[in-house]
């Protein structure tokens, strides 16, 4: 009987990140320490899917009432070849075997990756199958990471964002006689990855009272969309 040790997707790319128009190159490694496995070949699949699930607690034309919920999927990557045999019938033999892999991702319509949950998603997998005649197939899958190129020198990326000037002397500042004051801005709209936002930061206090801390956050607001 044939003893299946390991059978895994690596890829050359250490934190498998890659831009559109990339080659994603990398091996599959199939360790058998005992007899020969029947096979016809060992398909890779790579394969990239957006979708949204929207649950819906009030009647509205663009769901589907009667279960409750909007859900749209959209395919962006779906390509699948053989890296070893042919669909043939053949003995693959026991040791350890190293099967590259390498192929050109589309350069336009791939979204970068994303994780929402479980009710909304963009995911790149790439799935490797041994297919066994006869018998249930063997299959490994690892997710790797897209990041759309996008030109932040473009007019409306290069412009300060800036904050709606913040004043209050209400009972949330009851400490406070008179107004705080207080605006925020950045130095541009758009960021890469691993870049440093500048946050310039005006704030007038004219209160009895020392304020402890000024804190920022961070906010990424996502909107769902399916039909």
């Amino acid at each position: 009987m044939a003893i299946l040790k390991d059978f895994a997707v690596y890829f050359e790319q250490p934190f498998a990140v890659y831009y559109p128009g990339q080659f994603v190159s990398g091996y599959v490694v199939v360790q058998i320490d005992e007899g020969s496995i029947n096979i016809t070949g060992i398909k890779l699949h790579a394969y990239g899917r957006g979708y949204t699930k929207i649950l819906a607690n009030f009647r509205n034309t663009t769901f589907d009432v009667d279960n409750n919920h909007g859900v749209e999927c959209d395919n962006y990557l779906d390509r699948t070849e053989y890296i070893y045999g042919e669909g043939r019938k053949f003995l693959m033999p026991v040791g350890r075997h190293h099967l590259k892999f390498k192929f050109q991702l589309p350069y336009n319509m791939l979204p970068s990756s994303y994780e929402g949950g479980m009710n909304c998603y963009v995911r790149y997998t790439l799935t490797a199958t041994m297919i066994r005649p006869w018998a249930v197939d063997y299959v490994t899958t690892k997710a790797f990471t897209i990041l759309e190129k996008i030109d932040l020198n473009v007019p409306e990326l290069m412009e300060a964002a800036g904050s709606e000037d913040f004043e209050s002397s209400s009972s949330c500042f009851s400490c406070l006689s008179t107004p705080l004051k207080l605006s925020a801005t950045t130095d541009r709209t758009g960021y890469c990855p691993g870049e440093n936002v500048k946050i310039c930061i005006l704030l007038e206090n004219i209160a009895r009272k020392r304020l402890k801390e000024v804190v920022i956050k961070l906010v990424q607001n996502v909107i769902y969309v399916a039909n």
